[in-house]
């Protein structure tokens, strides 16, 4: 379960549905490259990691995501091929009875978490009100949540954050145990299935 359900203004919500739609799309074009066979043993997750600052330069609507939230798309991927391979083998050393499902696309309109790391996090408190504020980059305009002050948030290590479709934004503190995984499994549980995730980095 997530830390804190959060109800932002409209303005807010918007933008972090938007980023959590680029995300998928871009666990879509990770994908692509990976299966390309042109590709296939060269695209590895330190490459397309690498490409990740070259990609934001060139498409303003990368640009309005934090690089923590893109590179983790990428780690989690890179994660679920592993658990792919692992389990293929287990199959094939006749250890399950069943060939596990190739990592899928996301489908249209997916709405896949965002990690924004420590430095893109800040609280304010004032009285019994506290502020999350976020920034996907140093020189754009803080995105800005609401929490009663008694509410604990821990930033240390950052934050996932889930846009749901009833227009709440769950959050999740990075210092929990598999909180990446529950964030991925909490926006992959519309679809019944569960799926893999790995520890934030960066």
């Amino acid at each position: 379960m997530p830390t804190l359900c959060l109800q932002p203004a409209d303005d807010v919500y918007k933008k972090l549905r938007q980023q959590a739609l680029t995300c998928a799309e871009f666990w879509n074009i990770a994908m692509i490259q990976r299966r390309n066979k042109y590709a296939w043993g060269k695209a590895t997750a330190e490459t397309q990691i690498e490409e990740i600052a070259s990609l934001q330069a060139l498409d303003p609507q990368l640009q309005q995501l934090p690089y923590s939230a893109l590179r983790q798309v990428v780690q989690d991927l890179d994660t679920a091929y592993a658990d792919f391979l692992k389990t293929k083998d287990a199959f094939k050393r006749h250890e399950r009875e069943t060939m596990p499902a190739i990592p899928a696309f996301k489908p249209d309109h997916f709405l896949y978490p965002l990690y924004y790391n420590a430095a893109c996090c800040r609280l304010k408190s004032t009285g019994d009100k506290t502020e999350l504020r976020l920034k996907a980059q140093p020189e754009s305009d803080a995105l800005t949540m609401v929490f009663a002050t008694a509410e604990f948030l821990d930033i240390a290590e950052g934050l996932w954050l889930l846009p749901r479709e009833d227009f709440q934004v769950w959050v999740y503190t990075a210092s929990s145990k598999d909180a990446g995984r529950m964030a991925l499994n909490d926006a992959n549980s519309t679809k019944g299935t569960a799926i893999s995730g790995s520890s934030p980095s960066g």
